[in-house]
């Protein structure tokens, strides 16, 4: 993390839940989310998770991580873990968009999705915009600055 922070990366990204072949999800140890995340804030970055289901996203809320790069896209079983995150200020940028223009515009897939971030925005959770991806044609680029404010 220290050479990303160096050669000038403005966040760090941690893949709690990492695809490692369709459907599914290898979690990171929640130890190793919590240090890195600890690591990130004392250098004055903050951190966000790439969750993809209730475990990757029960590491990044435990763990601290300031935002959530994508609601679950395997939501089973994350409301209560969504509500925890919305009332520690965990933010979410949902892309919506990038789910169904890479995955599917089915609504199987897409409302279970919708449905997730309708329980985090219920329990008072902030949505940030943006995409973590730069393939999609009609994408808006990214903000340079982060929507809130002071140091992590």
């Amino acid at each position: 993390m220290g050479r990303q922070i160096s050669g000038g990366a403005g966040l760090i990204k941690l893949f709690t839940g990492s695809y490692i072949a369709p459907g599914s999800v290898r979690t990171m140890d929640e130890r190793v989310a919590r240090a890195a995340v600890r690591a990130a804030h004392r250098r004055g970055r903050r951190v966000f998770a790439h969750p993809s289901n209730r475990a990757g996203t029960q590491v990044a809320v435990q763990a601290g991580v300031d935002a959530l790069a994508h609601v679950p896209d395997q939501p089973e079983g994350t409301e209560a873990l969504l509500r925890e995150a919305a009332q520690r200020g965990i933010r979410i940028v949902p892309t919506l968009h990038m789910f169904a223009s890479t995955v599917t515009t089915e609504e199987r897939y897409l409302g279970p999705i919708r449905d997730a971030l309708r329980v985090f925005l219920e329990a008072g959770g902030r949505v940030l915009f943006g995409t973590d991806v730069g393939y999609l044609a009609d994408a808006i680029p990214a903000v340079s600055s982060p929507p809130w404010p002071g140091p992590a």
